[in-house]
């Protein structure tokens, strides 16, 4: 097992660290394959491999859950509320445990999670499937920016992973990393010039990158809002190009999506570049056209 599957062992209730562990015995190249462990209180717990569930023979209760939830806090639950408000709290290595349980509200705002029934640890994946696919895209030339586009639990975060690996070691330039939900591990970046805003909301996060640390290419995933987009418009009116991701099945629907509006609206994007998964493996479409004016 890898240092990062260890230490998300390390705070599962041992049973199931136990039948994970028998379950990797069995199954080949098993960390490489697995993106999520779930959790779920006098429910069905279960394994994501490969993109498909594998159901645990394991049950775990709603106390055992709980004190899940205060290892991965170190004890320290204070120390995460904002995490938690928003829904995770952040591991190390880039891991993201996301919080199912009854909202708390106050003044209108979510301000914490309370009776947590299932947790799901997402595990980000070293390797790229399309890592040489999308360099290839990228040295054809991206001008004012390029959005990955793909459904959930797909790749994202991995594609934008493995492309600041490569142009922050093999091209040398600066790049920087808008990472609000803390899904970038630093380690990942040790000999690369990579420069990482972890736990930033975007907007603020892009606007000080811009102002403080002069990036030659900004990288910022799932984006959404106008906010965002505004200070993206910034950023490339700095020159700076931007690669990004959402949330989107085809590009159809990355034109129709309400959230997206104000990006596609500025022309911050000049290649887009959608990820889908088939039982073959991994496919990549691109396209390099103003989907504004189509």
């Amino acid at each position: 097992m890898t240092h990062m599957v260890e230490d998300v062992l390390a705070v599962l209730p041992p049973r199931v660290a136990a039948e994970v562990r028998r379950i990797g015995t069995s199954q080949h190249r098993m960390d490489e394959r697995l993106s999520e462990i779930r959790l779920r209180a006098d429910g069905l717990s279960a394994l994501v491999l490969s993109g498909r569930n594998i159901p645990l023979d394991t049950s775990v209760s709603e106390e055992e859950v709980g004190h899940t939830v205060q290892r991965v806090c170190g004890g320290a639950l204070y120390a995460y509320r904002d995490t938690i408000a928003n829904g995770y709290i952040p591991m190390a290595h880039g891991v993201r445990v996301g919080l199912c349980g009854r909202a708390r509200y106050d003044g209108g705002q979510v301000v914490g999670i309370a009776d947590i029934r299932s947790l799901v640890f997402r595990l980000p994946c070293a390797a790229c499937d399309t890592r040489a696919q999308l360099i290839d895209v990228w040295r054809e030339g991206v001008g004012a920016g390029m959005l990955l586009y793909a459904p959930p639990g797909v790749g994202k975060t991995t594609a934008l992973r493995a492309l600041a690996s490569y142009i922050g070691t093999q091209e040398r330039r600066r790049v920087c990393i808008i990472d609000e939900r803390e899904e970038f591990a630093p380690e990942s970046f040790r000999h690369a010039s990579v420069d990482l805003l972890r736990g930033y909301r975007r907007a603020v996060g892009i606007e000080i990158a811009v102002r403080t640390l002069s990036p030659e290419v900004l990288i910022v995933d799932e984006i959404g809002g106008e906010e965002e987009a505004r200070a993206m418009a910034g950023a490339l009116a700095c020159g700076i190009p931007i690669l990004a991701s959402a949330h989107a099945a085809s590009l159809g629907e990355l034109r129709r999506k309400r959230s997206l509006a104000p990006f596609l609206a500025c022309h911050l994007f000049d290649v887009f570049v959608g990820l889908s998964r088939t039982e073959q493996g991994y496919t990549l479409q691109t396209e390099r056209c103003d989907v504004c004016a189509t």
